[in-house]
């Protein structure tokens, strides 16, 4: 499928954005919640465990941003959303679907009735639901909370006139990291949640079964599907307006969100072909240099339509490109040589399910044993290796 002139909306094509009030979001979010949190929990690796609980509720935060959050507090595990995270992804997915050239990508250029157009709008409203939920369930399944709780508190010990005492385990994007694990732990524990999130959209979104239940026309068409979910997405989440001290981003919690969202595309690919045993026709140079800055921008005219602050904020589709510049990609290596040596040991007493993939594991274990042998910063290696299947 080629998008490559789709780069503008087009203009005078207002969509009538509709309002919710609480009530309206909870009935609508929970249940495509309660869906996430039953798929996971029917994947627990302990056979000891029947479920694990989660409750999921909708609040105001201190900004009208997409964003969420997981915590564990008295009650047990929580999820929580912005209220105005439903607000503006459904307001997107049901406006964008409108307009001609989008309606042409996502139906493959099939003709397409109104009950249709909704229909695909309802879809993509889910995924990208589903995406922050899975994530914000990633910390919660994979242990990220309770191991972050068990170092806070370590650390309190020792410090007892720390200032940052009970607030959420994660956070919002953004944020200084926290002094109770290195940076390079906060930053891996951010991308196990993107790794949690992708694997388990694809599983979801590439089986047979719900591709027929969804009116898709076959495996590709979902993952496409979830492409455009995933740019649209981080695009909401602002990844195109200039990031304010861009210079600090080895001290923050979450990695930027452009090698965020490169990153969520690989090992959504990963999944694709390690689940479903395909190759994908589409080409990662395409993706990257036509689909990736075509669905962006399709977002920002959305954004900078029915939101004024983005005309003041300079919103451009080639903003904070540098995320993906060499000096950056050196440090990226980094933390992923990180992940891949300590999550699963750092996380074995906490997690409920798979810490990471074969092929992750393969690289940490391959990491620990150079690390025998040289002197050298092993977080500084870049290594590139060949899992075979045997036939």
């Amino acid at each position: 499928m080629d998008i490559g002139d789709y780069m503008q909306l087009k203009k005078g094509m207002e969509f009538e954005l509709q309002t919710f009030d609480l009530e309206d979001v909870e009935r609508l979010s929970e249940p495509i919640f309660e869906a996430c949190l039953s798929y996971v929990n029917s994947h627990l690796t302990s056979k000891e465990l029947e479920k694990i609980d989660v409750k999921y509720q909708v609040g105001f935060f201190d900004d009208d941003r997409v964003s969420a959050y997981a915590d564990k507090k008295e009650g047990g595990y929580i999820v929580k959303i912005n209220m105005a995270t439903w607000f503006i992804i459904y307001s997107f997915c049901h406006c964008i679907i409108m307009q001609p050239i989008v309606c042409d990508a996502l139906s493959f250029k099939n003709e397409m009735s109104q009950e249709s157009k909704m229909r695909y709008a309802n879809i993509l409203t889910t995924m990208m639901m589903k995406i922050l939920f899975y994530h914000e369930l990633g910390h919660i399944f994979n242990g990220h909370i309770d191991y972050i709780k068990n170092k806070e508190s370590e650390y309190i010990k020792n410090n007892p006139d720390y200032s940052c005492k009970n607030e959420n385990a994660f956070s919002y994007e953004g944020r200084k990291a926290r002094p109770f694990v290195s940076t390079e732990m906060w930053q891996a524990l951010e991308w196990n949640a993107d790794d949690f999130a992708a694997s388990r959209m694809v599983g979801q979104y590439t089986f047979d079964e719900n591709i027929q239940h969804l009116g898709l026309f076959g495996k590709e068409h979902g993952l496409f599907f979830l492409l455009v979910a995933y740019v649209s997405l981080f695009t909401l989440m602002e990844m195109g307006v200039k990031v304010l001290k861009p210079e600090e981003y080895k001290d923050k919690e979450h990695l930027p969100k452009r090698i965020r969202l490169n990153k969520s595309i690989e090992s959504m690919f990963a999944a694709y072909k390690e689940l479903n045993s395909l190759e994908i026709s589409l080409d990662a140079s395409d993706v990257e240099e036509k689909y990736v800055p075509c669905i962006e921008s399709w977002t920002e005219a959305f954004m900078r339509t029915y939101f004024k602050d983005y005309d003041v904020l300079n919103l451009k589709t080639d903003m904070n490109i540098d995320e993906l510049d060499e000096q950056h990609m050196h440090y990226y290596n980094r933390v992923d040589n990180f992940y891949a040596r300590n999550l699963i040991q750092e996380l074995a007493p906490y997690t409920y399910c798979e810490v990471q993939d074969a092929k992750t594991t393969a690289k940490g274990n391959l990491l620990n044993l150079i690390s025998n042998i040289t002197d050298k910063d092993i977080n500084e290696i870049e290594i590139e290796y060949v899992i075979r299947k045997s036939k």
